[in-house]
């Protein structure tokens, strides 16, 4: 594999990790949650009728909804995506900063293996195909967005983290989504 495709399978994983790191966890089948403690979404371009964010709670999960609605139809856009962690008594932890096209990755994710149930569960929640182009005038929603806590490793270190991720389209910034969540364990 080559330095340049080795960066794009990288780039991958670590978008993968954004994903996983943007909603509630049921704690049904291991002993910890990860759960977002606040959400912001931004837009500052005439590209967007609407793009909204905001966690609620179902049955004691914390959950996603995502609402966007676009003017224009987008072909392609730029991600900086970056996701930091933070422990107690630890230095900072930088687990991911990578810029990659968003409709590169989305159209090799359902070929990559390790992100074939990362798909599923994502469609469960989402009301349209992931994938380019982006249309105008429909309103993409993300809709109670989870996952269940049996798709991750039976430990996770405590911490929090913060994930933000800034969209860049015709090399002009459009808009900026930022997470904030944690890593608990129950008592």
């Amino acid at each position: 594999m080559s330095s340049n495709n080795t960066s794009i399978y990288l780039a991958y994983v670590f978008i993968a990790v954004i994903c996983l790191s943007i909603a509630s966890l049921s704690a049904q089948e291991r002993n910890y949650i990860i759960e977002l403690t606040k959400v912001r979404c931004y837009q500052n371009s005439t590209h967007f009728k609407a793009l909204q964010c905001s966690l609620r709670n179902e049955s004691n999960i914390r959950v996603l909804d995502i609402r966007m609605e676009l003017t224009t139809t987008i072909r392609d856009f730029q991600i900086h995506s970056v996701m930091k962690g933070y422990r107690p008594k630890m230095p900072t932890l930088t687990i991911y900063d990578v810029n990659l096209s968003a409709c590169d990755f989305l159209a090799n994710l359902n070929r990559l293996r390790l992100f074939i149930t990362l798909l599923k569960s994502f469609k469960r929640y989402y009301n349209a195909d992931a994938k380019c182009p982006f249309r105008k005038n429909f309103n993409y929603t993300l809709i109670g967005f989870k996952f269940d806590t049996s798709l991750y490793p039976s430990y996770l270190p405590e911490g929090v983290f913060t994930a933000v991720n800034s969209v860049k389209y015709e090399n002009k910034s459009i808009a900026k989504t930022m997470f904030w969540g944690r890593v608990a364990y129950i008592k």
